[in-house]
């Protein structure tokens, strides 16, 4: 109630009215948008915000109470009642919020979804409203050193999202080009036979072979014979200790394919070669650890033929 003894609302939507030192602070500790902000959790002029109404008790002197807000970004109030008590009040319904009527659709729509639970706050963006600007405005060129500021060519490169720093002979998971398995006798074709050849269902170890060039990448695999031969030894009782070796390809001399960068899954490391930190046939090893497979042929897979 105000002191009029009319019934007020909980909550209180708008769009934050200043900019510069009269900010508000979001009130959530955990704020969602500081990590846009540099660390800082003020609420920009033109931000959507929702305040609760705090009724402040009466201070030691005698003064009145009075009702105040807690200002939080939007989506930084939805983010609060994650972690509130059961029993503590949370926004139910639009019409818990003074000044719904008058947001932005899009805002509207938005605040009824986390309401209903369909989104989730973390995932929610707001309009930056009439006073915000559509995006965060670029920082200020140093014109004492303009060549500091102007992204070279690697970089762009780099900010290409199809861009990964791949080299040649490079052990990468891979998917790749094969039969379906409704194709009557594709067992018996070779890989991309009649034109119908599709992306395999789960990757397999390859060595990149070439440079990438305009997306694509060529990719060599495991021979049939030295996948047989490997199979045979990983499955015989002799060569018990060291199936671990055996698992997966080391070499790498069978067929050669070309595929779409965005197939091969450099996110997931390839099988180490032996224990040392340095991942290379044939090294000598400078930190201490014993690595002799790199240097013999007494394993399989490793020597003259995989150097």
């Amino acid at each position: 109630m105000d002191e009029s003894g009319n019934l007020l609302h909980k909550w209180k939507a708008d769009y934050a009215p200043r900019g510069g030192g009269g900010r508000a602070q979001c009130r959530d500790k955990d704020c969602l948008e500081r990590f846009d902000q540099g660390g800082v959790t003020t609420i920009e002029k033109g931000c959507l915000r929702i305040g609760r109404r705090v009724l402040m008790e009466q201070d030691r002197d005698g003064g009145t109470a009075n009702i105040s807000f807690m200002w939080h970004h939007a989506r930084c109030i939805f983010n609060t009642f994650l972690r509130a008590r059961k029993l503590t009040r949370v926004l139910e319904s639009e019409f818990d919020i003074e000044g719904f009527s008058s947001l932005q659709h899009e805002d509207q729509e938005t605040i009824r979804k986390l309401i209903a639970g369909i989104e989730k706050p973390s995932n929610a963006r707001f309009n930056t409203g009439e006073n915000q600007p559509a995006q965060t405005p670029a920082k200020r060129a140093n014109d004492s050193a303009p060549h500091l500021t102007m992204p070279s060519a690697e970089k762009k490169r780099k900010m290409d999202p199809n861009y990964a720093e791949v080299t040649t002979g490079q052990r990468v998971w891979t998917f790749f080009r094969c039969l379906p398995k409704d194709v009557p006798g594709a067992a018996a074709l070779p890989p991309g036979a009649a034109g119908v050849a599709v992306k395999s269902e789960k990757p397999e170890l390859a060595m990149i072979r070439e440079e990438p060039t305009a997306g694509n990448i060529i990719i060599q695999f495991e021979s049939d014979e030295h996948e047989k031969e490997r199979i045979e030894l990983y499955q015989s009782k002799r060569h018990k200790r060291i199936r671990g070796w055996l698992r997966f390809p080391r070499l790498f001399e069978g067929r050669k394919q070309r595929v779409p960068m965005s197939w091969l899954q450099l996110k997931r490391n390839p099988p180490a070669l032996c224990g040392c930190k340095i991942q290379a046939w044939g090294h000598e090893c400078p930190c201490g650890i014993a690595c002799g497979r790199g240097r013999t042929v007494q394993v399989w897979g490793v020597g003259d033929t995989a150097a």
